[in-house]
């Protein structure tokens, strides 16, 4: 009895242990016999299942599943089934118990090889061809994983290749071309392959971002590069440093944007993998996934995947995916998703989701938890409000807020209509909105102002007011509230016909320049008060930021030629009208920027003519008499920038560049004065400056071009100037 008991045992643990045997097999392994005559695919393939416990997977349009077919094998398996029923036309590929079945691509052989060298010195030729159908097979890739060496196919499938390897190293020539199933050829002994090849190697999914479907990218990439990136796109690797020369003259040659490096030196410009260290371009530089930690560059950076840490360029930043840490540009920052940190820029910021702080006079955010300081923020969660006021020092003011209730920017225009106590004032500042979601809301806000209580704009305005709010529906407001108030009065006595702000003393003696001020002079006033303000306000949210997409295919490299015309006012004394004309030449750098280089000519008007005035100047215990006078300004500028676009005809745009000027302040009796005096009253011994035009406007797609700019010529403090530009460009290829 217990013998009978013992071998029913031993039974019931070898069919479990032949059962678990089986099913431990991946399905392409598992045997079986089958036997078919003249029956369907489908029905073969439903025979398969049954017997090896899978399920097939695959479009209805790559096998004829009503086909008659006819097979018989005993002790099989899936793949042998396969290609009894299909020569070899698919592969199977497993997955758990699923087996997708798909189309079976043509592979790669190396066609006459050629392989000379000895030691560390090889060289390697041949020709590329289809394993099938023998064609030669240009703009293959051709390289060696681990010795970071690549080539390209020619026209004729022809390819050579020098490298150096230590004698004991497999060299393993690996064959890459897109819609061809990768072929690895040994070329030497097999040897262990240490695991550093795993450490240097890094494989990446094929992602939709790719800088070589931006504008940028395409223009800066050949296409023997960007056909090498098709072919081995799941291959990174990972090197100490490199330097380029430019994209494609690099110490990593045509592999360079396959390899990630830690110290990345490009001279003009390069284009890698991505950098794990610091990196840093004369123009520009080019990575095709991740930056970390520190990239510098002269004119922009360009980044596929993540940034992490200090991006500072010149004139453009953009990142294709999530930025974490600071972003510095001269015109623009542009991150694709998450932006955490902080982005500045001189003319626009635009990140999808925002978690930190924007700094730049045009900031967007599809998304916005952080803050933005600029003139204009454009954020979907956000908001605008339009206000009309009367505060105690003017009476009439407009002012311009946007952001979220967390925290808003705005930029603010005032004036007294009063003959006799004129008043202009004009700046930006920042605010928080409490308890926005009720009735009656509570805004706390700091204001920074330029004040003309005498005929300049010298005069400094700081404030700090909080309001109260009612909503009373549809959008409109009505809000009020005190505002504490100090005023720094640039001049050394009020004004007529202007309000006197900072109590200064009234005009009593003959104006003077002091170069060596006495005792007791004091040519500034200040004031402190409290004061109050209040008025209607105007409140929506902005639409979906409407904007091209920079990591979507981009083939727009159009050139446009503007011809325009200017007008407007000067910002100082003594000019008034501004005029003149520019032609500007664009080109398209992909997604929504483009880069301008614009000359012309402007032309202030002097309205002090033919006036001079005489001051006396003190210095070194001497007086001198100074007949000065102004004259008709005239300047060629020539500069280069970016345009921004921000929906489907509004733009911002930033140049800077050098001003050839004539005109301005001038000494009448300049021989009888001292050089280094004239110099320290002139303020300039030339007649070239700096200039820089921010600018906003719109395009339309019939060529015509409006714009409002403001442009100054540094070195000459009364050239400045608000202009409306009228322009039509001509596109040009």
């Amino acid at each position: 009895m217990a013998s009978l008991l013992l071998n029913k045992a031993l039974l019931i643990f070898l069919f479990s242990f032949l059962a678990f045997n089986v099913m431990g097999q991946g399905p392409l392994e598992r045997e079986m016999s089958i036997h078919a005559d003249r029956r369907p695919v489908r029905d073969v393939l439903q025979l398969a299942e049954n017997k090896t416990g899978c399920f097939f997977s695959y479009e209805s349009t790559l096998l004829n599943a009503d086909s008659i077919v006819s097979v018989h094998a005993n002790r099989t398996n899936l793949k042998e089934l396969f290609n009894l029923l299909f020569k070899k036309r698919f592969d199977l590929i497993e997955n758990g118990n699923n087996v997708v079945i798909t189309l079976r691509l043509p592979g790669l052989t190396i066609l006459n090889p050629d392989i000379t060298g000895s030691g560390q010195s090889w060289s390697f030729s041949g020709f590329v061809v289809d394993d099938r159908t023998g064609d030669r097979i240009m703009n293959a890739s051709v390289y060696e994983k681990r010795l970071l060496q690549a080539a390209l196919t020619d026209d004729h499938g022809y390819f050579k290749m020098r490298f150096r390897a230590a004698d004991d190293h497999l060299i393993r020539l690996t064959l890459s071309k897109l819609h061809y199933r990768d072929t690895t050829i040994n070329m030497l002994a097999t040897v262990p392959v240490s695991a550093r090849i795993a450490e240097d190697r890094k494989l990446y999914s094929d992602e939709e971002k790719n800088i070589e479907r931006t504008g940028l990218g395409a223009f800066l990439t050949s296409s023997r590069q960007r056909m090498q990136s098709l072919n081995i796109r799941g291959f990174f690797a990972y090197s100490p440093f490199q330097v380029s020369l430019a994209p494609g003259l690099s110490t990593h040659g045509l592999l360079s944007p396959q390899i990630v490096n830690k110290f990345s030196l490009n001279v003009a410009g390069g284009y890698t993998a991505g950098v794990n260290g610091f990196e840093i371009g004369g123009l520009f530089n080019m990575n095709k996934k991740d930056s970390k930690y520190l990239q510098l560059s002269g004119v922009f950076n360009l980044t596929g995947g993540k940034m992490t840490g200090l991006q500072i360029s010149v004139v453009h930043n953009m990142v294709l995916d999530t930025a974490t840490g600071v972003q510095v540009a001269g015109f623009i920052n542009h991150s694709e998703a998450l932006v955490r940190g902080v982005q500045i820029a001189g003319l626009h910021n635009y990140a999808k989701m925002l978690k930190g702080l924007q700094i730049g006079l045009v900031n967007m955010a599809d998304t916005s938890s952080g803050a933005s300081i600029g003139l204009i923020n454009i954020i979907r969660n956000g908001h605008y409000r339009v206000s009309v006021s009367a505060n105690d020092a003017m009476n009439t003011n407009l002012a311009f807020q946007s952001g979220t209730s967390a925290f808003y920017s705005v930029i603010k225009a005032g004036m007294n209509i009063n003959p006799s106590e004129k008043l202009y004032a004009f700046g930006m500042g920042f605010g928080r909105e409490f308890f926005p979601e009720k009735k009656v809301s509570l805004l706390a806000e700091a204001d920074f102002m330029l004040g003309n209580a005498s005929g300049t704009w010298d005069d400094l305005w700081g404030r700090f007011e909080t309001s109260l709010s009612l909503k009373l529906g549809s959008g409109v407001e009505l809000f009020g509230g005190p505002v504490f108030n100090y005023y720094l009065h640039s001049q050394s006595f009020a004004v007529p016909g202007y309000k006197n702000l900072g109590h200064a003393p009234s005009f009593e003696e003959s104006d003077r320049i002091y170069y060596d001020k006495p005792s007791g002079w004091n040519p500034r006033h200040n004031r402190a008060w409290i004061g109050w303000q209040g008025g209607l306000a105007f409140r929506s949210s902005f639409k979906p930021p409407i904007r091209p997409a920079s990591s979507l295919p981009d083939k727009n490299m159009d050139w446009l030629l503007g011809i325009g015309i200017s007008g407007g006012i000067s910002f100082d004394y003594p000019y008034g009208l501004a005029s003149g004309g520019d032609i500007r030449l664009m080109r398209h750098l992909g997604g929504n920027i483009d880069a301008m280089l614009t000359t012309g000519v402007i032309y202030l008007d002097d309205q002090s003519k033919p006036m001079n005035e005489s001051y006396s100047f003190y210095a070194n215990g001497s007086e001198y008499q100074l007949i000065m006078k102004y004259t008709d300004f005239l300047a060629v500028p020539v500069k280069g920038g970016v345009r921004a676009l921000l929906g489907r005809t509004f733009y911002v745009a930033g140049e800077v560049g050098v001003g050839f000027c004539r005109g301005g302040l001038s000494l009448e009796n300049k021989s009888e004065i001292p050089e280094d005096i004239r110099n320290s009253v002139l303020g300039r011994s030339h007649n070239r400056s700096f200039v820089y035009s921010p600018s906003f406007g719109f395009a339309l797609k019939n060529g015509l071009d409006l714009a409002f700019k403001f442009e100054d010529f540094v070195k000459y403090p009364s050239a400045k100037q608000f202009a409306v530009r009228l322009a039509y460009n001509f596109r040009i290829r």
